[in-house]
């Protein structure tokens, strides 16, 4: 998954940095485990950098490692992308704030005061720990965010981005032939491809039970195509006028609720819903408009998009959480943004825990999104989301669609698209937003076919598995195919794979064990040995017999011993590790070369050794260091679970040792090399690929 450079949009980051001077007394051995002391001794300017006073004793002495740089504050937002004015989203840690007090948890906003700003909560997501909050002291949502993020109550700030709806706009005003449902080469097109709704059809047409939730920019309920298969809530339908019955917040949500303004009026002002509503579910057999692939099911209507087709992120949550309240099992979201929003990836895990499937359109900018920025909320890569790209009536990719072979998961109907427009009228859209409904169609058919309540997984499964693959979806998404609703709903109908291949295929030549070594200074060495499999290792004199690495998931050290069964175990070579030296000395080792490699990087500080200078792929990863300059590190980056207000940005900290912390800095001319272990800090748990090429000596 790789992406733009992230050093245009560092320049409106401040990045306070510390550095805990440690020593902790442990005793050397193989399996000790050290944890790191806490706590933050004061800013240091941005780029200069830190000191840790090399030991001056063996580590079996008594000594450890030098504890990994703390970092004060997490990069702020990016004014490159557009987010709502005077308003941010904040994650609250659990336990608010005990740690920093020692006493009762403060309320956020008295938290915030300390900082100077002055904050008033707007809303609280119950399920999220996240609260969005007004700002009322003046400054800008960069500032606050930065303010916010040094808060020991804080987990993460960020702003409120928009968000847009996923379309193209519409060419005609009405289309006669759903080519989508059963393409018979109508205006062009190639027989047959289409998702088979009539032979889908024959198993199910949706049970009335089955609840899509429509979150775009409202559904007009009294479009006679969707009026009779509105969801509708019956506290408030037989309620008292202008009166919240149900005491959830709304007044008069009969159909769903307008985030936007509060109301429990969903109507549509801009056409973008209820167009999206009528493909996945408009009334069917009632002799006019258009038919939906789920037409037996209902449509609840959230309106978070305003009369110009945009929204905000806070309005995006609000209404999938009362999707979720609400009863209903699938939402279609034909919309999104270049951003990664932690809010809104939160929202959608906590959809994930009720066992609520999202159904996103993956965006119309015509993009590999596995190697460019990714759209979101498809790119999230979360297991409840199915990333749906659009094609057109003659079996291949929609010129405009976005595609990936790891972002998206499959391709569906979305060029010229008739479906229900807003008065009783009828438009015709194209755009991944046309796409995704028909999925979200699908899938509630196959709610319906299996019965109860499966487990959106299983639902997912039925969808992606049981695709039509043609060459012109191979490798453009992760199934290779496209949406065919009738082997969805009985996969029995799924033709069988045809014959497998004959013949034993030629293995990879068995490479030769190379051999290397390693300059170590006095004192500690921070230092990987750039191999996939050691063989042998020849400590000299004056070196430590015991190694130590780093444990990420407990965020401590550990020593092992300095055997080449000890470091080929788990992801060994992929490590960094310490060595304390008495003197200068040359580490020698042989080993097998090193071949492309995952390293999973959890939350905080991570000691990674990238083993070989030349680890480059088709594009590469710009580091953007503390003074703003940057570093090319040559790798692939997988970014869905990476929480950074940039996008795709897997760490925004990395730090090499040269007898005190230096950060990644090209203007020193520092370079990547083979034996450098580097400290590197991820917001959260994500992965770095990394792929060494030149493996000859």
């Amino acid at each position: 998954m790789n992406h733009e450079r992230l050093g245009a949009y560092s320049g409106l980051v401040i990045v306070t940095l510390a550095l805990l001077l440690w020593s902790v007394g442990c005793g050397g051995g193989g399996g000790e485990s050290v944890s790191p002391a806490g706590g933050f001794q004061g800013p240091i300017a941005s780029g200069s950098p830190t000191s840790t006073p090399t030991a001056s004793s063996s580590p079996l002495q008594g000594s450890t490692p030098p504890a990994p740089p703390e970092l004060a504050v997490p990069t702020g937002a990016s004014a490159a992308r557009e987010f709502v004015s005077g308003r941010v989203l904040v994650r609250t840690r659990e336990p608010v704030s005990s740690r920093s007090t020692g006493s009762a948890p403060r309320e956020l906003t008295e938290a915030a005061a300390s900082r100077g700003l002055h904050l008033k909560r707007k809303r609280r997501f119950k399920h999220l720990r996240t609260e969005e909050l007004q700002i009322e002291s003046g400054q800008s949502v960069e500032e606050v965010v930065a303010r916010l993020s040094q808060l020991p109550e804080v987990e993460f700030a960020e702003p409120d981005y928009i968000l847009t709806a996923a379309e193209i706009t519409p060419d005609d005003s009405r289309f006669g032939d759903l080519w989508a449902h059963k393409n018979t080469g109508q205006a062009g097109g190639l027989e047959g491809a289409d998702i088979a709704s009539t032979l889908a059809w024959d198993i199910t047409t949706g049970d009335p039970n089955v609840v899509i939730s429509v979150i775009d920019s409202g559904v007009d309920y009294n479009h006679p195509d969707l009026a009779a298969n509105m969801w509708k809530n019956s506290a408030e339908a037989n309620g008292v006028p202008n009166f919240d019955d149900d005491g959830n917040g709304y007044v008069d949500d009969i159909y769903g609720i307008n985030a936007i303004n509060g109301s429990g009026d969903p109507m549509d002002d801009n056409g973008h819903g209820t167009h999206v509503a009528g493909t996945a579910a408009a009334v069917g057999n009632n002799t006019a408009g258009v038919v939906g692939v789920a037409y037996g099911s209902k449509i609840m209507a959230l309106k978070f998009l305003n009369d110009t087709g945009t929204g905000a992120t806070s309005d995006a949550i609000e209404c999938l959480e009362y999707a979720i309240e609400n009863g209903a099992k699938v939402s279609n979201a034909s919309w999104g943004g270049p951003v990664f929003n932690l809010s809104l990836r939160n929202a959608l895990i906590a959809a994930r825990n009720q066992n609520h499937l999202v159904v996103a359109a993956a965006g119309n900018a015509g993009s590999n999104v596995d190697s460019r920025t990714r759209h979101y909320p498809s790119g999230f890569d979360l297991d409840n989301i199915i990333s749906v790209g659009a094609s057109d009536r003659t079996e291949a990719v929609s010129s405009f669609s976005n595609f990936g072979a790891v972002s998206v998961d499959l391709f569906a109907p979305g060029s010229s698209i008739v479906s229900t427009f807003p008065d009783n009228n009828y438009a015709t859209f194209s755009g991944t937003s046309m796409a995704a409904p028909q999925v979200t169609g699908t899938a509630a058919l196959v709610i319906s076919q299996m019965g109860g309540s499966p487990a959106y997984s299983a639902v997912k499964d039925r969808i992606l598995n049981n695709v039509e693959r043609f060459p012109a979806y191979a490798g453009r998404c992760l199934t290779g195919g496209r949406l065919n609703a009738h082997y969805a709903v009985g996969p029995e109908a799924n033709p069988s794979p045809g014959p497998e291949p004959t013949g034993t295929p030629a293995g990879p030549s068995n490479p030769s064990p190379i051999s290397e070594s390693i300059a170590l200074r006095r004192g500690w060495n921070l230092i990987s040995f750039p191999l996939d499999r050691i063989e042998s290792l020849s400590i000299p004199p004056g070196v430590q017999n015991v190694v130590w690495l780093w444990n990420a998931s407990g965020q401590s050290y550990q020593s092992i011993a300095a055997t080449p069964d000890s470091l080929n175990s788990g992801q060994g070579t992929a490590r960094g590790f310490w060595l304390f030296s008495e003197g200068t000395a040359v580490l020698n080792f042989t080993g097998f070369p090193a071949q492309a490699k995952t390293v999973t990087l959890e939350r905080g500080w991570n000691l990674v050794g990238l083993p070989r200078e030349s680890t480059i792929t088709t594009s590469k990863l710009t580091v953007t260091n503390l003074s703003n300059q940057q570093e090319s590190l040559l790798s692939k980056v997988t970014c869905d679970d990476i929480p950074a207000s940039l996008p795709c940005m897997l760490f925004q900290y990395m730090f090499f040792w040269q007898n005190d912390y230096l950060s990644l800095n090209a203007a020193s001319s520092t370079s990547l090399a083979n034996e450098r272990g580097y400290w590197i800090h991820a917001w959260s748990r994500c992965e770095l690929n990394y792929f060494p090429i030149s493996i000859e000596h």
